[in-house]
Formats: structure tokens, C-alpha cells, sequence
């Protein structure tokens, strides 16, 4: 056990010192900016995940998760989140096994949209002309 070949990446193995560039995965969700498509809630969404709909989709359409192909993943989050309210308010139901699943159902769900907290900001893609290479200088 722990000899050659075991294990893997280690957080703070590595060389020291030299840092490189933080390249952003493929799959990483886009940086916030104005959002490319907004639309309404589909008909089908009504009450109180309606009003959840119009809090939520805002900032979901900001941080562009909320798409065509996510809705019907947003329409879930809303419904759930409407449905731990409701828990939240009753007597006996607060606090309970099935409350505390749905807190956890939610939580993971707000974070496939990018509405959790996550200690980080999200970086923001910088333009083309504000990129230069470590050589310009030697260039000139």
C-alpha cells in the first residue's frame, strides 16, 4: 500500500514556484453577461413554482444555464423549491428526514444553474486584444 502507482494527484504536489494559466474547462458555464435568451415559463408551471419562475429565471438567464435544452430541469428546481417552503412551514414537517432530503435535492439543483454560492467568482473572459505575449516586450 502507497508504493509506485497508487494514488494519484496530490493537493500541493507538485513543483513550487512556477505557476501557469488557469485555463477554463470546455464545460465550465459561460462568465455572467447579458443574457442570450430569455422566454416565459412554460404553461404548465403554475402557483407558487410560477412565483419561483419569475425569482430564480433572472439571474439563471444572467449566468446563461438557463437555456431551451435546461428548462425542463428549471421547471423541477422551481416545483421543489416551492415544495421545501411549504415543508419548511409546517408544524411537524420542518427539520424532518423528508425536509432534510428535499434541502439537499434543492441545494444540488440550484448548483447545476449556477445560483448556490460556491466561495469563487466566476472569471470573466478576457478580449482578444488585452491578451499579450510574455515576448511583445523583447519585440518591440
Amino acid at each position: 500500500m502507497g508504493g509506485i502507482g497508487s494514488g494519484g494527484r496530490r493537493v500541493g504536489s507538485g513543483q513550487k514556484g512556477k505557476r501557469g494559466v488557469v485555463v477554463q474547462h470546455p464545460s465550465a458555464p459561460a462568465p455572467p453577461g447579458p443574457p442570450s435568451d430569455t422566454f416565459d415559463p412554460p404553461t404548465s408551471l403554475r402557483g407558487k413554482a410560477r412565483a419561483i419562475w419569475a425569482e430564480l429565471a433572472p439571474l439563471a438567464f444572467e449566468m446563461r444555464t438557463l437555456t431551451r435544452a435546461t428548462e425542463a430541469s428549471f421547471v423541477i428546481l422551481c416545483r421543489n423549491v416551492a415544495l421545501e417552503r411549504r415543508m419548511a412551514t409546517r408544524r411537524y414537517g420542518a427539520g424532518n428526514a423528508n425536509h432534510r432530503g428535499i434541502i439537499q435535492r434543492v441545494d444540488a439543483e440550484l448548483a447545476h444553474f449556477c445560483l448556490a454560492p460556491f466561495g469563487k467568482p466566476l472569471s470573466e473572459a478576457k478580449p482578444a486584444s488585452a491578451v499579450v505575449s510574455k515576448w511583445a516586450g523583447l519585440l518591440k
